[in-house]
């Protein structure tokens, strides 16, 4: 699939967006969030667990597909600063403009 090229305007917003997203990810606190969605993450496998071992019917189709939903949109929240870097540093190069290697590791 050919990629539909940007007007310099998008191509300004999509720039600014990740970039913006890239000061997310860098953010010193950023650990802290993610620590806490693994935190959530485990209660929430914790209270499926006891909910299907100790009642007689088990857990309902609906609760369970919401507490799966819920994990995975936390864990779609926490990668989305670092794909938008890793889209960044990617559209960057294609532009010719030299990303420093520190940059490019992540550091």
């Amino acid at each position: 699939m050919r990629r539909r090229r940007l007007t310099d305007d998008e191509r300004r917003r999509l720039t600014l967006t990740q970039g913006n997203l890239t000061a997310l990810y860098q953010h010193p606190s950023w650990s802290t969030l993610e620590a806490e969605v693994d935190k959530k993450e485990s209660q929430i496998t914790k209270t499926l667990t006891a909910l299907a071992l100790g009642t007689k019917g088990g857990v309902d189709l609906e609760q369970q597909a919401y507490m799966r939903g819920f994990i995975h949109g936390m864990r779609w929240f926490t990668a989305v600063p670092a794909q938008a870097e890793r889209s960044l540093e990617r559209y960057l190069r294609e532009q010719g403009v030299p990303v420093p290697q520190e940059v490019a590791d992540g550091s």
